[in-house]
């Protein structure tokens, strides 16, 4: 078999994990905008403190003023917590894209589950096989815990999402023989988005 061919076969491979990993992901995005839409769920008292940020972020958003110094005090003052800015910020831009209503606050989980399905992915093709990618990966989706999870406003979600996320690009920079500066910046990068999610979540990189 020629080089030529070889490299035309795995092109053709990973284009079809691909294919199947962005399946994957919107799969689980229809689930749960079938089961939002067929129960329409009331916010409990945590679910309405996180989308009551939400809703103050996406209003920000659509009148955003960045030469004004009193816009940025409030974009940074409404999350006056432990709890970072951007998980609220992730989900005000989804919401403003869709509409600013609870079903769509939830769906916003979509990105975070998304970052989570694709680093499963990639640990176990970095340290088994793509075919295990594949199936942790289906099995992650599908299980009723994280269904519940995706299906909850609350910031567990995000905040495991970029966990995951830092330690897949930590493991890549890490294992790397040439020391790639790509992964050195991009894990200095999550690192911060994780601490603007919630910085106790540093705990897990102690």
């Amino acid at each position: 078999m020629s080089l030529g061919k070889v490299k035309r076969n795995l092109h053709s491979i990973l284009k079809r994990d691909f294919i199947l990993i962005l399946f994957l992901i919107f799969f689980s995005f229809l689930i749960d905008f079938i089961w939002l839409d067929l129960y329409n769920p009331s916010p409990a008292w945590d679910q309405g403190f996180h989308l009551g940020k939400v809703y103050q972020y996406s209003y920000l958003i659509k009148n955003i003023a960045i030469s004004n110094w009193e816009w940025w005090s409030n974009f940074w003052n409404i999350s006056d917590s432990y709890r970072g800015p951007l998980t609220y910020l992730i989900s005000g831009l989804f919401t403003n894209l869709t509409s600013v209503e609870l079903k769509y606050a939830i769906l916003s989980n979509s990105i975070f589950n998304g970052i989570i399905i694709l680093c499963i992915f990639k640990f176990c093709q970095r340290f088994k096989e793509k075919e295990v990618g594949l199936w942790a990966a289906f099995f992650y989706t599908f299980n009723p815990y994280i269904f519940d999870l995706r299906n909850d406003y609350l910031i567990d979600l995000s905040q495991a999402s970029f966990i995951i996320l830092n330690f897949y690009i930590l493991t890549e920079f890490i294992l790397s023989k040439n020391k790639n500066y790509f992964f050195s910046i991009f894990s200095g990068l999550s690192f911060g988005l994780l601490f603007l999610i919630k910085p106790t979540a540093i705990i897990y990189f102690i």
